[in-house]
C-alpha cells in the first residue's frame, strides 16, 4: 500500500545526495545518485517522482557538459506532466515550475539568452498560480524563487549589470522568507555581479552576509572559494581585511 510513498522518499534521498555532490563539484558521483533516482522513479511510474528525478538528472548532465541533453530531458518531462499538473496543482505544479527554472539556468550556461528568458517566463507563469513563497515539496517554489533564479541566469549570461538592475526590483522581504541556502546562493550571485562590475567593496559585503546566513555555502563550496580568491587579488583597503578573514575560515591562503 505504501510502495509509491516509499519510492518517493528514496527518490528524494538520491536527489538530495546528487544536489550536495554538485555543490562540491563531484560530478561523476552526482550523476550516479541522479541515475539511481530516475531508476527508482521508473519502478513506480509516478509523475511526482519522475519530475524530481528528471531535475536531478538534468542538473547532473549540465555539470557534465551535456547541457543540450539536459534541456531536452527537462522540456520532455514538462510536456509529459502538463496535463496532470493542471488536474493536480497541489502535488505537481511546484515540481513542474522547477523543471523550467532548471532549464532557464542550463540555457543561460549555454549562452542562449532567448531560451533562458522563455524558460523563466514559463516558470513565472506557474509561480503566479501560487501565493508568494509557496513551499511545495521542499522546492520553495514561488515568485521569489523564480525571480532570484533570473538573477542567477543573467550572471551566467555575463550580464552582471542587468542582473543587478533586476535584483534591485525584487522585494527583500520575499527573499528573506526563503531558506538560508537559497538566500546565500542569491547573495553569491550578487557578489559575482558586483565583482564583475568592479565594485569589490559591495561584493565583499554581500559575501560576508552570505557567510553569516549560511556559513557552509561560503566556507566549503568551490564556487565561493573561487570568489574569495578573486576578491583577495582585487580588494584593497578595509574590505580586504574582511576578505582575508573569510578566506582563512574557508581554509584558503592568500
Amino acid at each position: 500500500d505504501h510502495k509509491v510513498e516509499v519510492h518517493r522518499v528514496l527518490v528524494t534521498s538520491y536527489r538530495l545526495a546528487s544536489s550536495m555532490l554538485l555543490k562540491f563539484e563531484v560530478h561523476d558521483v552526482a550523476w550516479l545518485a541522479a541515475d539511481r533516482a530516475i531508476h527508482t522513479a521508473l519502478h513506480v511510474d509516478d509523475t511526482w517522482s519522475l519530475a524530481r528525478a528528471t531535475r536531478s538528472v538534468a542538473r547532473a548532465m549540465s555539470g557534465g557538459q551535456q547541457q543540450v541533453e539536459a534541456i531536452t530531458a527537462l522540456l520532455a518531462m514538462g510536456d509529459r506532466m502538463r496535463g496532470e499538473t493542471n488536474a493536480d496543482e497541489r502535488d505537481l505544479l511546484a515540481l513542474y515550475g522547477m523543471l523550467y527554472l532548471a532549464a532557464s539556468i542550463t540555457a543561460a550556461g549555454q549562452d542562449d539568452a532567448a531560451l533562458a528568458r522563455d524558460m523563466h517566463d514559463e516558470a513565472l507563469a506557474a509561480a503566479r498560480r501560487f501565493q508568494p513563497h509557496y513551499n511545495g515539496h521542499y522546492t520553495l517554489f514561488g515568485t521569489a524563487n523564480v525571480l532570484i533564479h533570473r538573477v542567477s541566469a543573467l550572471v551566467r549570461l555575463y550580464q552582471p549589470g542587468q542582473a543587478l538592475e533586476f535584483a534591485a526590483r525584487i522585494d527583500p522581504a520575499s527573499v528573506a522568507a526563503l531558506s538560508a541556502e537559497r538566500q546565500s546562493n542569491y547573495l553569491l550571485d550578487l557578489t559575482t555581479a558586483h565583482a564583475a562590475t568592479r565594485n569589490p567593496q559591495q561584493a565583499v559585503a554581500l559575501l560576508g552576509q552570505a557567510e553569516r546566513i549560511a556559513p557552509e555555502e561560503v566556507r566549503c563550496r568551490p564556487l565561493a572559494h573561487s570568489l574569495l580568491r578573486a576578491l583577495l587579488e582585487t580588494t584593497r583597503g578595509s574590505p580586504a581585511q574582511l576578505v582575508k578573514q573569510m578566506a582563512h575560515r574557508a581554509g584558503i591562503t592568500a
